[in-house]
């Protein structure tokens, strides 16, 4: 439930962005603890305006699949945003605890799809309020308490009002993430698309691409990297960063793309569970046999 001027307690610094601080709070009426983002230069009138648009637009695109605001107070000195403290942290964290387990930092392909998936419901969600985040990064991605993974920080989001692509001045994004055409000051929704193939890129490899790649697609061959030997979830990967922005597709189509391939993915699990259990039988009946001839021989 959404509350304004609510009164907390800080407790440490858990992190930090451009524009805010990130701190481990706590309210004293509930005792529960939350995660406050707090602006960090609030004297700038311009960071303040910033920071309430990305709060509003953060409420306005509520959904299962973006970080809730709890509440606010921005019209404290130093202006915060409250969400729930989510102790998994981002998917960058948990790439990195799954590289220090396993010794390598891709995911398992069935999981790695799984999270995409859950991505693009997401962006499904803001697309259809009308919303591009302009931003989709692994840092940008947190992992709630149930495993699901929820879109957070729409500092650079930015509603389209009547056109389907938006025109700015200047380059907005983080470079190594940012589709070619926001090097060319245009946003549309098929940007975080782009960024989307990137993240799943990164989850099955384990490395992301160069800034250079994105910025020039045309001019540089794209990594020859089949992820795990399959040349099926590299065309789709290949799919989602189409260099041409109208040839990706949209985030329900890219749900749509990735359910064939986790079908695909469990339907081969199924047949080598078989094939195992089979060649086991097999040899517990050869296990048999050879019993039977010494019993035959030495009775």
């Amino acid at each position: 439930m959404f509350e304004r001027n609510i009164a907390i307690e800080f407790a440490w610094s858990i992190g930090h962005g451009g524009q805010a601080d990130v701190y481990l709070a706590r309210r004293p009426d509930t005792g529960s603890w939350l995660a406050a983002k707090v602006l960090r230069e609030a004297w700038d009138p311009y960071q303040r305006r910033a920071f309430v648009q990305e709060a509003h637009r953060q409420l306005r695109c509520a959904g299962p699949g973006v970080v809730p605001i709890i509440g606010w107070n921005l019209d404290a000195p130093q202006p915060f945003i409250l969400v729930p403290y989510m102790p998994k942290g981002t998917l960058r964290d948990c790439i990195a605890a799954h590289a220090s387990m396993q010794s390598v930092a891709r995911l398992p392909a069935e999981q790695a799809l799984c999270m995409a998936r859950q991505i693009a419901e997401s962006l499904a969600h803001i697309h259809q309020r009308n919303v591009v985040h302009r931003d989709l990064k692994p840092e940008n991605i947190l992992v709630n308490t149930d495993g699901r993974c929820v879109i957070n920080d729409f500092g650079l989001a930015a509603t389209m009002v009547h056109d389907a692509w938006l025109r700015t001045t200047g380059f907005l994004g983080t470079p190594r993430y940012a589709a070619p055409e926001q090097f060319e000051g245009v946003h549309v929704t098929a940007s975080d698309i782009w960024a989307l193939g990137l993240i799943l890129h990164e989850m099955l490899t384990g490395y992301s691409l160069s800034r250079a790649w994105a910025q020039y697609p045309q001019l540089i061959a794209w990594p020859s990297c089949f992820h795990g030997g399959n040349q099926k979830l590299d065309n789709l990967v290949r799919r989602l960063a189409q260099p041409d922005w109208r040839h990706r597709p949209s985030a329900r189509e890219t749900i749509y793309l990735i359910d064939i391939e986790l079908q695909r993915l469990s339907f081969q699990t199924i047949r080598r569970q078989h094939v195992e259990q089979s060649l086991a039988n097999a040899y517990l009946y050869g296990q048999q046999l050879r019993l039977a001839r010494r019993r035959r021989l030495y009775p």
